[in-house]
């Protein structure tokens, strides 16, 4: 989901790994208990961060088998598209916590509304400007039961302190922040700032 250098080259599945400082500055913030599930968790870097914090139970979904072999040391991971595939899970995640690619950002939040526990929460790592696109008035997603704007489940939006790097090779060109939905819920919206670490 990088944007580093604007480059026309990706990442195959768009695979940009989350630094450890941007889960540990959402986890000084929101407290997260297992069962807790990252829908396309790469090598395990957010599972990792969420192990050592002692979240719980974790398991992660992956759509590349080899890195998906670099996470089953801190979680049960499934290999498949979360987006389509039909999976047997025995728990249901308390919470969904992700860095998504961007292109595929609102079918996985809409899938992981689905299937989180009631009152659960979604997060996604996103760049701030999600909030700007002209696709996400509620009017948009009136042929879905799940609304996520105005009062819907959209809880909060968590500013990340600086930009993040995706890469290692420098910090990326736009600035992201953790959003934050919960299951069933009905309000405002928040938006705050995490702390610099």
């Amino acid at each position: 989901m990088s944007a580093t250098g604007r480059s026309d080259v990706r990442r195959a599945d768009d695979h940009y790994q989350t630094p450890d400082w941007c889960v540990e500055a959402l986890l000084e913030r929101v407290p997260l208990h297992g069962p807790v599930l990252d829908p396309c968790c790469g090598e395990g870097a957010i599972l990792r961060v969420l192990d050592n914090w002692g979240v719980g139970l974790l398991g992660g979904v992956e759509i590349s088998e080899e890195r998906a072999a670099k996470a089953y040391d801190v979680a049960s991971i499934a290999v498949g598209d979360y987006l389509t595939a039909t999976f047997d899970h025995t728990w249901t995640a308390n919470a969904i916590v992700t860095n998504p690619p961007f292109s595929l950002a609102e079918p996985f939040i809409r899938r992981a509304l689905e299937f989180v526990a009631p009152g659960g929460d979604v997060i996604m790592l996103l760049r701030l400007n999600f909030l700007g696109a002209r696709c996400r008035n509620e009017a948009e997603w009136s042929d879905y039961d799940i609304p996520l704007w105005g009062l819907g489940q959209l809880r909060a939006v968590y500013v990340l302190p600086r930009r993040p790097s995706f890469t290692g090779g420098g910090n990326d060109a736009c600035e992201y922040a953790w959003f934050h939905w919960e299951r069933d819920y009905r309000g405002p919206a928040v938006l705050d700032w995490l702390e610099a670490s």
